[in-house]
């Protein structure tokens, strides 16, 4: 099973989340997922889509907040074509994206290991 998630780099506009959702990319990592951040401007799209047939898009981020305390809105399709349109787009964004490899992740500076633990803490509200 290939898993590739792309998320905002570094035009965000909220970098402590940013840091916070960094924060987890060790276990990500560690599992095979493929990690990327998207590079030339701020992207806010939030779609999903598995096995070229089943997809998400609306507004809903993966969080505690959204599933809890906001109101949110995705349309699941099933849907082959719609699947390909979506992949399609997807593939288009993931070339302006930078894959995060473990390697040259574990050598990131110590700040920012320290900037990353210490939002574990505010996660659950983030």
């Amino acid at each position: 099973m290939r898993v590739r998630v792309l998320v905002p780099g570094p035009h965000i506009d909220k970098e402590f989340v940013r840091v916070a959702g960094r924060a987890v990319y060790d276990e990500l990592l560690a599992c095979g997922v493929e990690l990327y951040e998207f590079q030339p401007t701020m992207i806010h799209a939030k779609t999903l889509c598995i096995d070229g047939v089943w997809s998400s898009v609306g507004s809903v981020n993966f969080d505690n907040r959204s599933f809890q305390l906001h109101d949110e809105a995705t349309l699941c399709v099933q849907s082959e074509a719609f699947a390909g349109k979506l992949t399609e787009q997807f593939e288009h964004d993931l070339a302006r994206g930078e894959r995060i490899r473990e390697s040259r992740w574990q050598d990131r500076p110590l700040t920012h290991r320290l900037r990353e633990r210490a939002t574990v803490l505010a996660r659950r509200e983030l």
